[in-house]
């Protein structure tokens, strides 16, 4: 369950209107014709997307002139005089929630598919929605800058952001775990408004828009959800209200869920070998309604065969399990891609899929190894030079107890470079509460110390994030520029020997020279991208 916090305290624009942007109407009916009975305002449609998506218990925030149109309109409305209120308001609903908040403009036109993402983003205890850039802005996107996946600054009408990358809504989501954080903030910030002294800083701006500025600026790790390719926008008149409308119902939202259920950050091989082709795999697979974890077990199978065929030791066993190989990994890809789609996302499925990987690799070790030793005794049964030979093309060559070395070597390996990342990534992803913390394993620290302040000195002027590269150290901006050439973006990618180059390199290698060249290339190139993974980290901590 979800507990909702909109803020109607946007005013609309045009003196014959209404007083609230949320009391505007929504468009025209469909291909804006006319509507029976009118078009619904912004509110009211609004909180009937949200009763349909379960997020039935809403609080809206309203000025006090504005509440009886509002009220008119068949809504329950919390009056509050201003910012510092608005503010208040959401950090006595995030005490008293017990669930997941939702807080978002009463004036927002968004569908469903972008409001489910933001729901259900179980990873993130916080998380806000972002948009690409506006050229030239636009009414109620904010500038905001994304690094590695967080959202590190954002604009409002008290700060400003450098470098922005990203336009923010104002539309956030945080989990029980967060709440005595964000409403901390929320205080905090209400209290700083009402220090400044400036009328025009307390009855004006944007409370969600603020809220989001001041977490990503006390460090809070705020998670992006991109919106790229959904539409989302914040209408202040008619005019601005009608062409939200026809830009929404003009939108292909299932085409925009089954590309984001592909991963944007993926490796090279992931990418170009199997996410060309594989979300035509997963809209079939939905449409058949076969379910994630079924896919994942499916992939197991199939490197369960694939390590049968590499144990038998003969050129075309080694073959025939490459194959294998390349399709287990194939299924693998799309059995996250499924899950995103659907929205079936699981702890349970999450699980599967990470025990799943390193028993599917684990296993294909096992299968080339015994391989080796079945072709190695087969030459030494058969005796001679030619029974020799062949069997060490098909299965790495003689000496099978050397190859069962090296594959516990690359077995080991492997581990610890597992258990190195597993701990990295925790160490990385301080969510729960923390006020301390910067953006996970960003290049910088916080845009500016701890409490967020608003300028006292009348006119408001903004206060400025830092700069970039500001706090950086050499090895995280270079790491930065370089990521921006395409070549050396792939070429980083690609030396970290991420699980899809490791299965290819088992398929290629394993059906072309044999398991010894296999278990010799994973435990040289392993030892290199471990080595550059531990050296980057190393410096990274290091400048911190």
């Amino acid at each position: 369950m979800t507990v909702a916090v909109i803020i109607a305290t946007g005013r609309a624009c045009g003196g014959s209107g209404p007083l609230s942007a949320a009391a505007l109407p929504y468009g025209g009916g469909p291909g804006g014709g006319p509507e029976p009975g009118g078009p619904p305002t912004l509110l009211a449609r609004l909180c009937d997307q949200l009763t349909l998506l379960n997020v039935p218990d809403v609080h809206v925030v309203g000025r006090p002139e504005a509440a009886p149109e509002l009220r008119a309109d068949g809504h329950f409305i919390t009056e509050s005089a201003d910012v510092p209120g608005d503010l208040r308001e959401i950090a006595r609903v995030a005490r008293v929630a017990g669930e997941q908040v939702l807080v978002l403009a009463a004036d927002l036109v968004c569908g469903d598919e972008l409001l489910i993402r933001l729901l259900d983003d179980v990873e993130a205890p916080l998380a806000a929605v972002t948009l690409p850039p506006v050229p030239g802005g636009a009414y109620g996107m904010a500038g905001a800058r994304v690094e590695r996946g967080l959202v590190v600054a954002t604009e409002s009408d008290h700060h400003e952001v450098a470098r922005p990358n990203a336009a923010s809504p104002a539309l956030l989501r945080f989990a029980p775990s967060e709440a005595e954080h964000v409403a901390t903030v929320a205080e905090e910030l209400a209290a700083s408004l009402e220090e400044s002294g400036v009328p025009e800083a307390i009855e004006e701006g944007d409370a969600a828009e603020l809220l989001l500025a001041g977490l990503a600026r006390f460090g809070t790790p705020v998670a992006a959800c991109p919106g790229r390719g959904l539409v989302c926008r914040r209408a202040a008149d008619e005019d601005q209200a009608r062409k939200a409308r026809a830009a929404l119902e003009g939108a292909d939202e299932e085409r925009a869920r089954l590309a984001a259920a592909v991963k944007s950050d993926d490796g090279f091989f992931s990418t170009f070998a199997v996410s060309s082709y594989s979300p035509h795999l997963v809209r079939l697979l939905a449409n058949r309604g076969v379910a994630p974890n079924t896919v994942t077990v499916a992939s197991m199978a199939l490197a369960a065969l694939a390590a049968m065929w590499f144990a038998a030791g003969t050129r075309a066993g080694m073959v025939t399990g490459a194959v294998l190989v390349y399709l287990a990994f194939v299924l693998d890809c799309v059995d996250g891609q499924l899950a995103r789609y659907t929205g079936r996302l699981t702890a349970m499925g999450a699980w599967l899929d990470a025990v799943g990987d390193r028993a599917k690799e684990y296993g294909l070790y096992a299968g080339l190894a015994a391989g080796a030793t079945a072709a190695a005794t087969a030459a030494a049964t058969a005796g001679g030079g030619a029974g020799g030979g062949a069997g060490g093309g098909a299965g790495g060559g003689a000496g099978g107890v050397d190859v069962w070395a090296l594959a516990v070597a690359v077995l080991i390996l492997q581990t610890v470079r597992h258990m190195v990342d597993f701990s990295f990534q925790a160490r990385a992803r301080p969510f729960a509460g923390t006020e301390t913390a910067g953006p996970a394993d960003t290049a910088h620290p916080p845009d500016v110390p701890k409490a967020p302040s608003i300028s006292k000195a009348p006119g408001i002027p903004k206060v400025p994030d830092a700069p970039q590269d500001a706090g950086t150290s050499a090895v995280a901006r270079l790491s930065r520029r370089t990521s921006r050439i395409r070549a050396l973006h792939w070429a980083k990618k690609i030396i970290v020997l991420p699980i899809g180059e490791r299965f290819a390199l088992i398929a290629v290698t394993a059906a072309v020279a044999g398991a010894r060249v296999t278990f010799l290339a994973l435990l040289i190139w392993g030892t290199v991208a471990a080595a550059y993974t531990l050296a980057g980290r190393t410096l990274r901590a290091a400048a911190a």
